[in-house]
């Protein structure tokens, strides 16, 4: 009886861990997020009233992102100044006390040496372990530096990092799923694009058993093939329930083909830059010491960069492009054109959901990632039958518990 209750306190307190709860996080932002998108849109159609541009929108998503990550990456230097200042204040100030030390008759000099120089290979063994303080925050030559100029070396040493430039492939990538997203969620179901999103599972696992070496056991694989048949089940059942009378307000107007296909651009883009982030995000190389908020920082910056310079060179900045004459305020008003308070609120959540995706990838995998979302069907599933009058069919039922019964299968 007592292995019984030391087996399931051992498992409520790894529920309690910081995993467990980016991972539920994680998991009510998909939902959210893929409902948000698929409602504000879907409002707008039906309302008659101007639609946000798709490209805007991803552009502010990202440039959000590079907000609240630079803030992150601010409390990380901080804090980690304010931890380590302490200790190498402590070592300035009992060098000092050596150089004042009064020369003894007895060959002090000689001893003082010996123990200086002792303390002097201590710290700098010290030293060694400590990377980040001595070599990527390039403390300057002055012997107690205070904490801002400490802060300050930090910041600029994260922010131009050589291994800023390596975020660029995963930038696009991540860019160009972005588009996918919302061209799908125009075009199709949340349900339905989150049941087929799902398919980007076996992609992932496939790219990390090719690319990051991962091993997966034979009854995960097994897992994986049902996930891909619960699926494809999944699918025809809402393809069938599709054909029954809706709301007129939740009706769909856009191409199922199209949709079907954006799906599938954005779940093999969002694979491929998955693991290329968590090869990033897990390398103990000295070139990546980075924090995972620099990280996200340059990702969100070589993104806001990509966006702003396809959208110039394809003359879709809005009013910053139509006319010379146009005032400032109105090339802004023009370019935010349909940008209401849903919309920013859709914006702001899609760029928590890019944060917690680092977060997740770094302390699990892409495979734990990608199980976030799975779980998220049932609560999209849930919202879409109360927005879109959307009533779900035995076999998209069947095939939503096959999904979810090969993320148990996968697991245990």
């Amino acid at each position: 009886m007592r292995i019984y209750l030391f087996g399931f306190c051992k498992r409520v307190v790894s529920c309690c861990s910081k995993q467990f709860f980016f991972f539920w996080f994680l998991t009510f932002q998909n939902a959210m997020a893929v409902l948000l998108i698929s409602y504000t849109q879907e409002r707008q159609l039906a309302a008659g009233a101007e639609r946000f541009a798709v490209m805007h929108a991803v552009l502010i998503q990202e440039a959000i992102k590079f907000i609240v990550s630079f803030a992150w990456c601010v409390i990380d230097v901080w804090r980690y100044v304010r931890e380590h200042a302490i200790e190498r204040n402590e070592k300035e100030l009992i060098l000092d006390r050596l150089d004042e030390m009064q020369p003894l008759p007895i060959k002090v000099n000689t001893d003082s040496d010996v123990l200086r120089s002792s303390y002097l290979s201590n710290s700098e063994e010290i030293n060694c372990k400590d990377n980040l303080l001595d070599a990527s925050f390039q403390f300057p030559a002055s012997k107690t530096p205070g904490r801002w100029r400490l802060f300050k070396n930090g910041i600029v040493s994260e922010l131009f990092h050589p291994s800023a430039f390596r975020m660029l492939l995963p930038a696009l990538l991540y860019g160009f799923q972005n588009c996918c997203v919302y061209l799908a969620l125009a075009n199709i179901e949340p349900t339905l694009f989150q049941v087929t999103y799902q398919s980007r599972i076996i992609i992932t696992a496939v790219f990390m058993s090719v690319f990051l070496g991962r091993c997966f056991l034979f009854r995960q694989w097994v897992a994986l093939v049902v996930l891909a048949l619960g699926v494809s089940v999944a699918q025809l059942g809402d393809r069938t329930a599709s054909g029954a009378e809706r709301s007129p307000e939740g009706s769909f107007k856009g191409d199922y083909t199209v949709g079907i296909v954006a799906t599938i651009l954005s779940a093999t883009t969002s694979s491929a830059a998955s693991v290329i982030m968590e090869s990033f995000l897990k390398s103990r190389s000295s070139s990546m010491s980075l924090f995972t908020s620099t990280k996200n920082l340059h990702l969100a910056l070589h993104s806001v960069l990509c966006f702003a310079v396809f959208q110039a060179l394809n003359g879709s900045l809005g009013g910053f492009t139509e006319s010379s004459n146009a005032s400032f305020i109105d090339a802004v008003r023009n370019y935010f054109r349909g940008f209401d308070g849903l919309v920013w609120v859709m914006l702001v959540v899609q760029a928590i959901g890019g944060l917690l995706v680092a977060v997740v990838i770094k302390y699990s995998d892409n495979i734990v990632r990608t199980f976030a979302a799975v779980i998220s069907i049932a609560l999209s599933g849930l919202c879409s039958s109360y927005l879109y009058a959307f009533c779900p069919s035995a076999t998209f039922l069947v095939g939503n518990s096959l999904s979810i019964g090969a993320i148990v299968v996968y697991n245990f």
